[in-house]
């Protein structure tokens, strides 16, 4: 009941500007503003999804030094999915930087379209992922 209560209330913090809940004409406005980053963020999507699971064979495969509260592999795979998901951020900010015809805010919103989130449930999510892999990170830093 709480467990269902708890989904039900992430799920609805992070798909409050999902693009299902727009208006047609409001979809058909966004994928024409998004049309232009489709392709790439839908690759961006893809090779994250792909890194995610390499790393996870990676850091489960690979023989880790054991620390008194647990293995290094959780903190392995927090540095490295945190600095690809940094990295993802500061590729797109640096694009949009260089190139004038590269705006963050668009592919931001593609990329989140692709994940059927909105603009702000996707940085929301992000900054969920983040604290929780800092977290990670920072538990199994210390010796």
């Amino acid at each position: 009941m709480i467990e269902d209560i708890l989904k039900e209330l992430v799920e609805s913090f992070l798909s409050f500007d999902a693009p299902k809940k727009l208006s047609v004409s409001a979809q058909e406005a966004l994928q024409r503003r998004i049309s232009p980053y489709k392709n790439i963020a839908g690759a961006m999507v893809l090779l994250y999804l792909l890194f995610l699971i390499a790393l996870l064979f990676w850091v489960i495969c690979m023989p880790c030094p054991p620390y008194p509260w647990g293995n290094a592999a959780a903190g392995s795979f927090a540095f490295y999915m945190l600095a690809a998901t940094l990295g993802i951020g500061l590729l797109n900010a640096t694009a949009s930087l260089l190139f004038k015809h590269w705006h963050f805010v668009d592919f931001h919103t593609a990329v989140a379209y692709h994940l059927n989130y909105g603009p702000h449930g996707l940085s929301l999510a992000l900054v969920l992922w983040g604290l929780f892999l800092s977290i990670l990170y920072l538990a199994h830093l210390h010796v």
